[in-house]
């Protein structure tokens, strides 16, 4: 077939359209690879701004798959704060009008996090010219926000913290410095930029203080610790400063970070707080936690060096009257001159502290021998004696030292201390200004007494005494006329106990009153009991000196008395032992004779102990003496002891007292007693101390033995006759 130029024409031009055809496949695969590697996302909405494609990336950056991403509304993808939110309705409006757009937004990932993005937007239009859709290309801008908002934080500390800063290049000169190196070092930002930090050196540090720094820069890439700097204007002041090595990519050091606090405000302040903690403002002194240090420190050289060391506590004499009459100022110069007195009589390896008010104490420590303490305190008494003058005033001082030694006495510093201070206590009732060494035997007295009363509290409190009653009887009329009351204390742990057991060990602490009281109402309580079924008999009870003198005791006395007015006071006996009364004979008759005159009788217990003389006698007004049982027990087989009691005898019918003899155990003494002319007794041979309820069966079986009674003129001969047996 024939070609002519139509038909050559016709083939040159499919062959066009289909090179062209090739072409614009190949196009489209180019441009198809080009959207799907490309790292930007590429999102194609419709004009409803509704997703219908979106490229890998933009899927990897949504984190959604094709088939989730399609169909939705790109304003959900939109991050929820007002502010994206009203951008993305402002460009969908630009796109409508045909305006492309750059601007950055933070959309909605599927797990629900959210990417910054930078958006170029180009919008498409139809053949017809109608609003078809936008073209959106996202460039994830997340990374470099935050590195920007690190870089914004970053230059904020810089700008505005309140520590040094300082940059420098990996040579040290300096790069820059914030406000604060300013204030605190007094250079300007100018003077210092280019400079190196040696310009700060105080010259405290040596060589080998910086060698170190550096070392530990080169090996950790960091170095923190105090040291001390110098102002601009030559002050010399503390740092605490952190240094860090910035490392570039390839870890060679590029820059250095300098961080640093000035630590003079904070070490004013811990030396002040270290004077608080240490020192007693006041004076100046060690205060008790020093003390207590030192003395830790003392016990370690006494054992390392096998020497002595003495504590001494000193308590001013009268110190209170000062502040009383002067004032507290007055009173607090005084104290003041007092440790300059104490300081100056010490060595200087010596620690003096004040506990508070007048106590002070002194620790010397090196010694070989203890004379060399008491040589010490003897001065430091000396020097307290010397007049002192304040605003006028003419003002003495005098101090009570007790002293302990270690390792005389070893114990901790605690102890120690407790120890002294009992010594001083002693030194006090020794008279005062003087010196008394700290005994511990003495010491262990002391720890038994307060376990002992502490026990004898709780025993008050669970009621463990009681009180068992001993008759005294009429030896002529062979009758019983009343009785003795005396405490026993039924020990859970112990049993029963006898007075012997407990009271002597508190005859002087202020417990022995309350078992005084407790005595007292539990009599009263029985004489009441035995006065409504007609029994008239008297009850004695022991007091102790220490109640007998105080108005506690006197006035639980008068309150009973009056609570119970049907009672013949004078079946209410008070004894109270010969030794007490001698110690103050005016002090005691005084007491005697006001209560003799509200009808309540006295008795000297144990007479003849005391060794009371005849001028005594006559001026302690007790209506009844009381024979120590020790002179009537012996007075059989000792002629001495027989002696006394027929002289006891004789005085109490000088002075017209009632006589009693305790100690009877056997018809022998009985019988000697009447002789001699004694008319009242009480022992275990008439009835051992039994409790209330047992004292009525008693008195109602008890018979005096028949060689006993007699009438009362007289004797009759075999009688008389067995009386001389029994008592020559």
């Amino acid at each position: 077939m024939e070609c002519g130029p139509v038909n050559i024409l016709i083939l040159l031009e499919s062959k066009t359209i289909q090179t062209r055809r090739i072409e614009m496949q190949a196009d489209e695969e180019m441009y198809r690879l080009i959207v799907n590697e490309i790292s930007d996302g590429i999102l194609v909405l419709d004009a409803d701004f509704v997703a219908r494609f979106a490229n890998p990336a933009m899927l990897r950056i949504l984190g959604y798959s094709p088939d989730e991403l399609d169909g939705v509304w790109a304003g959900d993808l939109v991050w929820s704060e007002a502010e994206d939110l009203g951008r993305f309705a402002e460009e969908t409006e630009k796109r409508r009008r045909g305006e492309s757009g750059n601007y950055e937004l933070r959309w909605r990932r599927k797990d629900g996090s959210a990417r910054w993005s930078r958006i170029s937007a180009t919008a498409r239009f139809d053949p017809d010219g109608q609003f078809d859709g936008s073209l959106i290309v996202f460039q994830d801008i997340t990374e470099r926000k935050r590195t920007d908002e690190a870089l914004r934080l970053w230059a904020s500390v810089f700008a505005n913290s309140r520590e040094g800063i300082a940059i420098t290049d990996r040579n040290g000169i300096i790069l820059d410095v914030n406000e604060a190196f300013v204030r605190i070092t007094g250079y300007g930002r100018e003077e210092v930029i280019g400079q190196n930090p040696r310009i700060l050196q105080s010259g405290r540090h040596d060589s080998a203080f910086y060698a170190g720094m550096w070392e530990s820069l080169y090996k950790a890439s960091n170095w923190c610790g105090e040291i001390w700097n110098r102002r601009k204007d030559g002050e010399i002041y503390p740092q605490w400063l952190n240094i860090s090595a910035v490392r570039d990519e390839e870890s060679e050091v590029s820059h250095y970070i300098s961080v640093f606090m000035d630590l003079s405000q904070i070490k004013s302040n811990e030396k002040r707080l270290e004077l608080l903690a240490y020192f007693d403002p006041l004076t100046g002194l060690a205060n008790r936690t020093l003390l207590a240090d030192h003395m830790r420190m003392a016990i370690a050289r006494s054992r390392r060096e096998s020497t002595l060391f003495a504590l001494g506590y000193l308590d001013l004499d009268g110190f209170k009257p000062v502040n009383d009459q002067f004032g507290h100022e007055v009173g607090d110069q005084f104290l003041q001159e007092i440790a300059k007195r104490i300081k100056s009589v010490v060595r200087g390896d010596d620690t003096v502290a004040r506990l508070g008010g007048d106590e002070f104490v002194i620790l010397v420590q090196g010694l070989r021998k203890p004379e060399e303490c008491h040589h010490t305190f003897e001065r430091l008494l000396a020097k307290l004696e010397e007049p002192i003058q304040l605003n006028g005033h003419h003002l003495t001082a005098t101090g009570s030292i007790g002293v302990t030694l270690f390792p005389c006495d070893e114990a901790d510093p605690d102890t120690l201390l407790r120890h002294a201070d009992h010594a001083m206590y002693q030194a006090k009732e020794a008279g005062k200004n003087r010196i008394h060494l700290y005994d511990t035997e003495f010491d262990v007295e002391v720890r038994v007494q307060r376990e002992l009363v502490e026990r004898i509290e709780h025993a008050l409190s669970e009621r463990e005494f009681l009180l068992f009653y001993q008759p005294k009887v009429d030896l002529r009329r062979g009758r019983v006329i009343g009785v003795e009351a005396l405490i026993r204390w039924q020990d859970p742990d112990r049993g029963l106990l006898p007075p012997s057991a407990f009271l002597p060990q508190i005859q002087n602490h202020l417990v022995s009153q309350k078992i005084d009281q407790w005595v007292l109402s539990e009599a009263v309580a029985q004489l009441m009991l035995w006065h409504a079924i007609g029994l008239d008999l008297s009850i004695s009870v022991n007091v102790s000196g220490l109640s007998l003198q105080t108005h506690d005791f006197m006035n639980t006395l008068a309150k009973l008395l009056a609570a119970h007015p049907e009672i013949n006071r004078s079946r209410l006996e008070i004894e109270v032992l010969e030794t007490v009364a001698l110690d103050d004979i005016e002090h005691i008759s005084g007491i005697i004779s006001r209560r003799q005159a509200e009808g309540i009788r006295f008795a000297l217990d144990d007479f003849g102990t005391g060794y009371a003389s005849l001028r005594y006698l006559k001026h302690l007004p007790a209506d009844v003496l009381k024979i120590d049982q020790s002179f009537v027990r012996d007075m059989l087989n000792d002629e001495e002891d027989r002696v006394i009691v027929e002289g006891v005898i004789g005085l109490s019918r000088a002075f017209k007292r009632e006589v009693v003899a305790e100690g009877v155990e056997t018809l022998e003494h009985y019988l000697c007693l009447m002789e001699l002319g004694c008319d009242f007794a009480q022992g275990f041979g008439i009835a051992r101390p039994m409790p209330a309820s047992e004292f009525l069966p008693w008195l109602e079986n008890w018979l005096p033995p028949t060689e006993w009674v007699r009438h009362e003129s007289g004797y009759n001969a075999a009688f008389s006759a067995h009386i001389g047996g029994s008592c020559a």
